[in-house]
C-alpha cells in the first residue's frame, strides 16, 4: 500500500532502485517459481529497494496468467516484508489486462504497473484498471520502444495513477514527468539514475538490477562512481530486453539458468 505521511500526504510506494526481475526457466521452457523467488530475495538482500515481477524483462508475453499470478506469490512470500512487490499486469490486449487486475490483490503484491494495451485508450482504460485493482496501487508504464502504447506526459494527472515507470531514455520526457507527477517518478533507463537523483524523483527500475542491484541502489542514491559500473554494464550488455544478454552473463557470474523460452514480443498474440 501507498504510505500516508503525518501531513496527510501520500507517499511513494519505494524510494531507491528496484528490479525489473527476470523470469527463470528450464531448459524444455518450465518456469522455475522457487528459483526465480529465491533470485528475487538475493537481489533484495544485496541491494534492491522493489521487485517489478512479470514485466518486460520477465518476459511476460510467455508466461499465462496462472503462472503470472502464481509468481508474483512466490516472490512475495520469498522477499522481506519490508522490501515493495510490484505485479506486472500489463497485457496485449485489453481483456487479458483487466483480468489479470482483478486478480492480482490475491496474490499479496503491493501494487501493480501496466502499460496501455495495443487495443485501448489510455483514458479508458486507467479507470478501469483503478476499478479492477481497487486500493492497490496502481502505476503506469511507459516503454514506447517495445511497442506499447505512448503516454503523453499532460495526460499523466488524468489517468489518476499512482506514479509511473518511464523507459523511453529521454532525459527531456523524465524531467517533464516529475514535474507533473508529485510522487511515484521512476526511470528504467540505468543511464539516467543520476539525473533521477539530481531532479529528485523517486528512483529506479531497472532490468541491470538483476546483475548489480548494489551499484543500482548507490546510483539512485547519487553515487556518480556507481552510475558509470551500470553505464559500463549497459554498454556491454544492453538493458535487458530481451533478457538474453542479461540471462547469459548471470548464468556465468551467478549460475542461474540462462534460458528463454523462445517467444519475440513482436510476434506474441
Amino acid at each position: 500500500m501507498i504510505n500516508v505521511a503525518p501531513d496527510g500526504r501520500r507517499q511513494p510506494l519505494f524510494r531507491g532502485a528496484g528490479v525489473a526481475l527476470l523470469t527463470l526457466f528450464d531448459r524444455d521452457g518450465s518456469m522455475l517459481v522457487d528459483q526465480t523467488a529465491q533470485f528475487a530475495a538475493s537481489r533484495a538482500e544485496n541491494g534492491a529497494d522493489a521487485i517489478l515481477v512479470a514485466g518486460t524483462t520477465g518476459e511476460f508475453w510467455t508466461l499465462t496468467a496462472s503462472e503470472r499470478l502464481t509468481l508474483v506469490e512466490a516472490v512475495r512470500a520469498a522477499v522481506s516484508t519490508d522490501t515493495p512487490v510490484i505485479a506486472g499486469i500489463g497485457a496485449l490486449d485489453t481483456t487479458r489486462t483487466l483480468e489479470l487486475a482483478a486478480a492480482v490483490g490475491r496474490t499479496g503484491a503491493d501494487a501493480a504497473l501496466c502499460f496501455v494495451p495495443r487495443d485501448a485508450d489510455p483514458t479508458r482504460i486507467f479507470p478501469q484498471l483503478r476499478e479492477a485493482v481497487g486500493d492497490l496501487p496502481l502505476l503506469a508504464y511507459h516503454f514506447p520502444a517495445a511497442g506499447y502504447t505512448p503516454l503523453p506526459v499532460d495526460q499523466l494527472p488524468a489517468l489518476h495513477v499512482d506514479g509511473i515507470k518511464d523507459s523511453s531514455g529521454d532525459p527531456t520526457r523524465l524531467v517533464a514527468t516529475g514535474g507533473v507527477l508529485t510522487r511515484g517518478v521512476y526511470t528504467g533507463s540505468a543511464l539516467l539514475c543520476s539525473l533521477a537523483c539530481s531532479i529528485q524523483i523517486d528512483g529506479v527500475i531497472l532490468a541491470l538490477a538483476n546483475a548489480a542491484p548494489d551499484s543500482a541502489h548507490e546510483a539512485a542514491g547519487g553515487s556518480l562512481t556507481a552510475q558509470g559500473e551500470l553505464a559500463r554494464l549497459h554498454g556491454r550488455i544492453g538493458g535487458g530486453s530481451p533478457p538474453t544478454a542479461l540471462k547469459a552473463h548471470l548464468a556465468e557470474r551467478v549460475g542461474i539458468p540462462p534460458w528463454t523460452r523462445g517467444v519475440a514480443l513482436a510476434d506474441a498474440t
